[in-house]
């Protein structure tokens, strides 16, 4: 048994061992509650924007993470970041240029750094006499969210399922012909959806009322629960939990899960997740290359279809049955950097090996709801914080590497991947030809090579036995000519 002194020392060492110092955070949010999208296949259209629920939705969320890792006092408070004043350089947030989703992240942003208090001294300027002077709305921060249009190449890396050829036409057919559960779905709630005609008269003819499309009847009687007096008082709250399960089910095939397995990474369905995978690592690794000094706190802003994706490439459905459906509005997912050395230790930024990385997923924005830790790629429940080494391996092992790879997987007719086709043509066409070149200039230093041996064995044959050409003094010339006009060309090929 060890004595009293050195189990209390060894108690104390792991207690100091298991404080624990964020140095960096990847928030990945959904938008909040929103207009109707419209029917397949129309995307996000222009008049689908957030309701004030949804803002408000939003604005808690935002707080709910400015509490929990920029404010003084919180024990996960990111070292190193502004409490009070906005950088733009400890802050990144992106968002796809649509309206719905460049707002979420713009409201998110409002609540993490709110209107700056008279304490945060750096927000305001003064007059020469030493007068102080706020900014609008009561010292107003002007956070900045980067905006991707559709036509960028950074664009895939939020929105990895747009333009892609390849994955439509694998979907062209409707995820129910894929599986036999699903065909099962197919026949089985025919007459449930059936019932919902009513509701859907002039907006979805009845034999469109099916499983094909549960998602777009979900959506549009979700949304008429919450805005719309006359369908709120027409469904039940069992009927649209169903509703809500059926979608669940339709959309995780959608976006890439597997009956029974985790999800390939060549699975094209689960393509929004693979890219979600590479910002997210990319993100953290730009934390950890500049020691901190910038993207301490990141946002990301998404679509439901990234989050299922990466929730089946992360074999999220065997930790928890949150994983096997649609995330609430508002939710979120968090990528937390940490490391176990204590920033006093004078050691600097913490050394990779040092590092960690926790996964935790919070379903919605209201006020009871946490975040929760959750092991990624089927690791055990006891071991859900990974290293960062072990995590930037598995993370990427299901991203995709680079825009020419999604291209690649994807045969985009995009602009920017149109240009990288070209740029590799030409690059194959100079590598042909200095290839032809090179033979070309082989084949003439061969040449001369073989000459110039021949030239020097006549040279030596001469000294030694005598041998001539013709008169002597014409041979003499010749023999003395030849070795000075090899040297000439070798001196102009090097």
């Amino acid at each position: 048994m060890l004595p009293k002194s050195i189990l209390f020392a060894s108690l104390l060492a792991g207690a100091a061992a298991a404080e624990e110092y964020v140095y960096g955070l990847v928030v990945f949010s959904r938008h909040g509650d929103r207009t109707w999208k419209g029917l397949p296949p129309i995307a996000v259209t222009p008049g689908t924007v957030l309701t004030t629920i949804g803002q408000q939705q939003l604005y808690r969320s935002g707080s709910y993470y400015r509490d929990m890792y920029i404010k003084d006092g919180s024990k996960k408070q990111i070292h190193g970041i502004n409490s009070l004043a906005y950088d733009s350089k400890s802050v990144y947030a992106e968002a796809p240029d649509q309206v719905l989703l460049a707002t979420t992240g713009a409201v998110f942003l409002q609540a993490l750094y709110p209107p700056s208090s008279t304490e945060a001294v750096s927000t305001l300027s003064s007059w020469a006499n030493g007068t102080q002077v706020e900014g609008p709305m009561g010292g107003y921060q002007y956070s900045i969210l980067h905006t991707i249009p559709v036509t960028d190449a950074s664009a895939i890396w939020l929105k990895g399922d747009d333009e892609c050829p390849n994955r439509d036409a694998t979907l062209a057919d409707g995820i129910v012909s894929t599986s036999s559960e699903l065909r099962s779905l197919q026949s089985k709630t025919l007459s449930f959806y059936q019932s919902f005609a009513d509701i859907f008269e002039g907006v979805l003819p009845k034999s469109e009322l099916s499983f094909k499309n549960a998602y777009a009847i979900f959506d549009y009687i979700n949304v008429g629960s919450v805005h719309n007096s006359t369908i709120s008082k027409r469904i039940t709250s069992d009927e649209l939990f169903q509703l809500r399960t059926l979608a669940d089910a339709s959309e995780s095939a959608i976006n890439g899960k597997q009956e029974g397995s985790a999800t390939p990474a060549s699975d094209i369905k689960a393509l929004s997740g693979r890219t979600l995978a590479k910002k997210i690592l990319a993100q953290l690794d730009s934390t950890v290359a500049a020691k901190g000094s910038k993207n301490k706190f990141n946002l990301l802003v998404g679509s439901y279809d990234s989050f299922l994706s990466f929730f089946n490439l992360a074999f999220l459905a065997k930790a928890s049955t949150n994983f096997t459906g649609l995330p609430n509005y508002a939710g979120s997912m968090a990528f937390e950097l940490f490391t176990n050395v204590s920033p006093s230790s004078n050691k600097g930024y913490p050394a990779e090996d040092d590092l960690n990385v926790r996964f935790l997923f919070r379903n919605g924005s209201e006020v009871d709801t946490t975040t929760n830790e959750y092991p990624l790629f089927g690791r055990a429940a006891d071991n859900a914080v990974m290293s960062y080494t072990d995590f930037k391996k598995l993370m990427g092992e299901i991203a995709i590497p680079d825009v020419e790879s999604w291209c690649d997987v994807c045969d985009s007719e995009q602009s920017f991947c149109k240009a990288l086709k070209v740029a590799d043509k030409a690059e194959s066409s100079s590598k042909s030809k200095d290839q032809t070149m090179s033979n070309a200039v082989a084949g003439v230093i061969g040449a001369f090579v073989t000459l110039g041996a021949i030239l020097l064995l006549t040279a030596a044959s001469f000294l030694l036995f005598g041998l001539t050409f013709g008169r002597k003094h014409t041979s003499a010339a010749a023999v003395n000519f030849a070795p000075k006009q090899i040297e000439s060309e070798k001196s102009s090929v090097v």
